[in-house]
């Protein structure tokens, strides 16, 4: 069953479940934090304007599917632009394979297309998956920075993308404002 839930709706089971799914996908931000000091301050972070996680459970309940998506303005060649950030798209290990990923992705994207967003820039390892649902690579050419951290670059993924695939990027500066997601 797939829910699109807003960020005040998801609750402390759904939390716990998409923290487990999370870092058996990806290992912890800050190690000095426990796993409770970790959900307790994602849970006391600032609330965009916009944020929904979207969970897929299969027939038995279990979480097979998540991605959280929110806004996030970021700069692009200096002008505000309005950007739905993609992140922590995961599906477990042996639950793939079965369109669980795909599921959530056309989800998030079906978020973006309900007209709030003008672009939704985002990183990956796995591009192919993102260009055949309507999301471009961005080449060499598109520089990605944060001004609040002296231009620094942001994303640590090998691949950075921008759905829709017909937003012009190529070639400019793309300030993420903050830190990559």
């Amino acid at each position: 069953m797939l829910k699109v839930l807003d960020r005040k709706d998801v609750g402390q089971a759904d939390w716990e479940e998409i923290y487990t799914l999370s870092r058996s996908i990806w290992p912890r931000r800050d190690p000095k934090l426990s796993r409770n000091e970790e959900i307790q301050s994602f849970l006391e972070s600032e609330i965009p304007l916009f944020e929904k996680h979207i969970v897929l459970r299969d027939e038995s309940g279990s979480l097979v599917g998540h991605v959280r998506c929110y806004s996030r303005n970021v700069l692009v060649d200096g002008i505000e632009t309005r950007n739905m950030a993609l992140a922590g798209v995961c599906v477990p290990p042996d639950a793939r394979g079965h369109g669980h990923g795909r599921r959530v992705v056309e989800e998030a994207f079906r978020q973006f297309d309900k007209g709030n967003f003008e672009c939704s820039f985002f990183q990956t390892a796995v591009p192919g998956f993102y260009v055949k649902l309507g999301a471009k690579v961005l080449d060499a050419t598109t520089v990605f920075i944060n001004s609040r951290n002296n231009g620094a670059y942001p994303w640590w993924d090998p691949h950075t993308m921008v759905y829709p695939g017909s937003f012009d990027a190529e070639g400019k500066t793309i300030d993420l404002l903050g830190p990559g997601y």
